[in-house]
């Protein structure tokens, strides 16, 4: 709105699509006629999995268009379709959008299309490419720091005279005593992709409700609070690991 006749770029990606507040800001875009290019980099991956299969219906194209975006797919390693895409895209000054499909980490030996890529690369990956391209002095600093890597645990909380347990642990262990039925009935976890195996080391094969709700704070949290809301229900929001599924 500040700079008229200039094109505005935004990046973002799948994920970050999954935002509330990006679906608000495109239909304003739209309304306003705002000279915005939003290019999007949709390689189906973030740190839970893969958006497309734990959130059947995920489509970045069919939901930009949606707001009214003019929106095009095209194959990010595809250099000479990016680029005729991309021309496409700034032949106007009207609000358009760009999904650009790839793969996580091409090129990168281990890593290519695994969604675990999504943050930072596993340290034995990491170590493997520090192995194979880098320097003598650059690999021995990679080996001391690979070697001197250490597992953190979760928070932890009291539970009794010298005992010392993660908070979810404490949590669990006022659910341990419900039967089966009562548990997939009463309790629901609703995760934030920020699945983390951490979170829970007793009781794994408990079964309770599980939501994969992706990167969406704010609907995760309004359906937990509905969920809770009621006596006798337990709602929680937390990292978890796929096997509590």
């Amino acid at each position: 709105m500040a700079n008229p006749g200039k094109s505005i770029v935004l990046f973002g990606s799948d994920g970050s699509e999954m935002e509330g507040d990006n679906a608000e800001a495109a239909r304003l875009a739209v309304a306003e006629q705002l000279n915005i290019k939003i290019l999007i980099d949709d390689n189906n991956s973030t740190i839970a999995g893969r958006p497309q299969q734990y959130m059947p219906g995920y489509d970045l194209t069919r939901t930009l268009s949606g707001y009214g975006l003019s929106t095009e797919t095209t194959m990010g390693e595809d250099l000479d379709a990016l680029f005729v895409d991309l021309c496409r895209a700034f032949r106007d000054q009207q609000p358009r959008a760009l999904v650009i499909k790839r793969i996580m980490a091409p090129g990168i030996e281990g890593a290519e299309g695994d969604p675990k890529s999504h943050d930072a690369l596993g340290a034995e990956i990491a170590s493997d490419i520090c192995a194979r391209e880098a320097t003598t002095g650059t690999r021995s600093k990679c080996s001391s720091m690979h070697n001197s890597i250490k597992i953190h645990r979760s928070s932890v909380a009291p539970v009794g005279p010298g005992e010392i347990v993660t908070t979810w642990e404490a949590r669990e262990r006022n659910i341990d005593g419900m039967d089966l039925e009562q548990r997939v009935a009463t309790v629901r976890v609703f995760d934030n992709d920020l699945e983390d195996p951490a979170a829970c080391t007793t009781s794994a094969k408990s079964t309770r409700k599980f939501t994969s709700g992706g990167i969406m704070e704010r609907g995760n949290y309004s359906a937990a609070a509905g969920f809770g809301s009621a006596a006798g229900r337990q709602e929680f929001m937390a990292p978890l690991p796929h096997s509590w599924k």
